[in-house]
């Protein structure tokens, strides 16, 4: 389901058509978010949708989608850390 919202977002961003790209890559990343394991396709994602609501100019927007990214990286990081040192 979240590669069909992906995909949805992407036709439209390639059409210049960046407002209706917006939901559907909002909607993704929300449907990623709560799921128990990590998907690293979210980081995509949610760098697709900065860049996106930068080129809208809506770059308070961004910034939040780029926070939530680092923190999921940093995350990722820490458990992989963890793993090794097991």
């Amino acid at each position: 389901m979240t590669g069909a919202l992906v995909r949805l977002a992407m036709f439209y961003k390639g059409w210049g058509r960046y407002e209706q790209a917006v939901p559907y890559y909002v909607r993704a990343v929300q449907m990623k978010e709560v799921r128990t394991s990590f998907d690293p396709r979210l980081l995509t994602d949610l760098e697709s949708l900065s860049d996106l609501l930068r080129q809208l100019n809506r770059t308070d927007e961004a910034k939040k989608y780029d926070a939530r990214r680092r923190e999921l990286i940093d995350q990722q990081i820490s458990r992989e850390a963890q793993s090794a040192t097991k």
